[in-house]
């Protein structure tokens, strides 16, 4: 009798320290368990709209107090330590929001399916929190979609389309959100 894997479901966001933290302790899962587990991506946006981080925590610039913050704590969580909140302090752009990470792995899903969303996701976390780079930048995404080996091409023209454009292929602009 054949057993069906276990499906994990991984809601994240790009800019969430701890899905980054918790990101090489599934890919492990992955690793030690093989064909009996399977996760599966999903994208839950905590802050979709470009004005999200200051209707969340006040204003932009105590946003990014509060979740440096967070990036400290779950730093010292990560096996790596690999998130750089002392960096992005002293980075002068408005902390990023969540869509335009989330839209960039939605392309690369296009191109790859959930793997190919996992790996745009990871680049994108490591340009967030560890290079420390603007992710809401599309310069930024477009060089982590040809870090990850997309067909950077076809990834722009599915990351800005409006869903029609796409609609055999499935659409980078439709997110899943959960609250």
């Amino acid at each position: 009798m054949e057993t069906k894997p276990i499906t994990i479901e991984f809601f994240h966001d790009v800019l969430c320290a701890w899905c980054y933290a918790l990101s090489p302790r599934v890919e492990r899962l992955k690793k030690e368990y093989g064909d009996k587990i399977e996760v599966v991506h999903r994208s839950f946006a905590l802050a979709p709209e470009p004005d999200g981080i200051a209707r969340i925590f006040g204003s932009k610039e105590q946003g990014k107090i509060e979740i440096l913050g967070h990036w400290r704590a779950a730093n010292e969580n990560d096996d790596e330590h690999r998130i750089h909140a002392e960096l992005m302090a002293r980075k002068d752009f408005d902390y990023p929001y969540s869509t335009p990470g989330l839209l960039a792995c939605k392309a690369a899903e296009l191109q790859g399916g959930n793997a190919m969303h996992e790996k745009m996701f990871n680049r994108i976390q490591k340009a967030h929190m560890t290079d420390c780079d603007n992710i809401a930048d599309f310069q930024v995404l477009k060089k982590c979609a040809a870090d990850v080996g997309l067909d950077v091409e076809q990834w722009s023209k599915d990351f800005r389309s409006d869903g029609e454009t796409n609609a055999r292929r499935g659409s980078a602009s439709r997110i899943s959100l959960w609250c």
